[in-house]
């Protein structure tokens, strides 16, 4: 797998220098305002965060399964620095997982009060008829 996909594709190109933290998170920081937001229900925030989830999941799957191939060629000289940067996409990826479980939670919260809110709302309309 590393054969085919991986390795050309790290000879060919040059390696670009990871962002400083600061940038990351003004990325990071927009991306999350454009997607949710108070002009945003929460069930449609709820739904792109799940739709990050499926895609990270996908990717960490497929993490697992380079990691096995990495494994089974462990007597190549990159082998350590091909485990070394799958182990970052790991760790980032495992993260992004925390973030989106405790954002759902939040998500599910504030659906439940807008509900509460909306039925209050509703009775209240409704008190003097």
């Amino acid at each position: 797998m590393l054969q085919t996909c991986g390795l050309p594709v790290l000879r060919t190109r040059q390696l670009d220098p990871p962002l400083q933290l600061a940038d990351y998170l003004e990325v990071a920081n927009c991306s999350v305002r454009k997607q949710v937001g108070s002009n945003a229900s929460p069930q449609t925030t709820r739904g792109y965060v799940e739709q990050m989830v499926a895609r990270e999941k996908a990717v960490l799957e497929r993490f697992a399964l380079i990691e096995r191939e990495i494994t089974r060629n462990a007597n190549y000289p990159d082998a350590p620095h091909w485990q070394i940067a799958l182990r970052f996409g790991q760790i980032e990826l495992e993260a992004h997982m925390r973030w989106a479980e405790e954002t759902l939670a939040v998500l599910r919260k504030l659906a439940k009060e807008r509900d509460r809110v909306s039925g209050r709302r509703k009775d209240e309309g409704h008190a003097g008829k």
